[in-house]
């Protein structure tokens, strides 16, 4: 008879598993967004042999940001459900809004540690979400990252101009997405390092 707790060990070492495999046959095809992806890992998983899955587990990349919130704020289903399925697989926590008013809220109301954003969007543009994370105090200094199919450079200045941390063109490359996410975090992490430490700095020079 399998006990509760050994119910629940196996459960979360199949969980672990699939997460591992599914990173792992994603990190083998950059252009994992151009296409379904989540069809792509179920075809590649059935190509792999028990033995084949068990020897490619490796330690993610994103474990320093493990259970980092996302939030994906793109109006076109396709590309939504491909972007957060790439996020998912790498650990991400993810959270989706379909439109800029629901992202607005959603940014609001959750807090997440960055907003990846489309511009183009149906009720509010990426633009006005921009201005709403950053007028917000809680938001204002979250990372955003313009993800978007305009790509001219007078659109790139006026995102930037607004205060967005970084600029994606559509389709972006899996291993581009992701360098992008983890060097806005590497900021913030340093950012914070900073403030942290200069207290501790003029308390110092107070004691001199």
């Amino acid at each position: 008879c399998v006990g509760i707790g050994e119910m629940s060990t196996s459960r979360f070492a199949l969980t672990a598993l699939a997460v591992a495999i599914g990173s792992f046959a994603i990190a083998q095809e950059p252009r994992a967004l151009d296409r379904d992806a989540e069809k792509w890992v179920r075809e590649k998983m059935s190509r792999m042999s028990v033995e084949e899955k068990v020897g490619q587990m490796i330690v993610p990349s994103f474990q320093s940001d493990f259970m980092k919130t996302i939030l994906v704020i793109e109006d076109q289903p396709v590309m939504r459900n491909k972007t957060v399925t790439i996020l998912k697989m790498e650990g991400f926590d993810v959270l989706e809004a379909a439109d800029g008013a629901e992202g607005i809220r959603m940014a609001h109301d959750e807090l997440p540690d960055l907003i990846l954003c489309d511009i183009m969007m149906p009720e509010r543009d990426g633009y006005d979400v921009l201005q709403a994370v950053r007028v917000n105090r809680p938001t204002a200094t979250t990372p955003f990252i313009f993800f978007t199919a305009k790509g001219e450079k007078p659109d790139i200045r006026a995102g930037m101009n607004l205060g967005a941390d970084d600029y994606l063109v559509k389709p972006t490359p899996r291993a581009e997405l992701l360098e992008a996410i983890e060097a806005r975090f590497e900021r913030q992490r340093l950012n914070d390092e900073r403030l942290r430490q200069e207290p501790q700095e003029a308390l110092t020079q107070d004691r001199v």
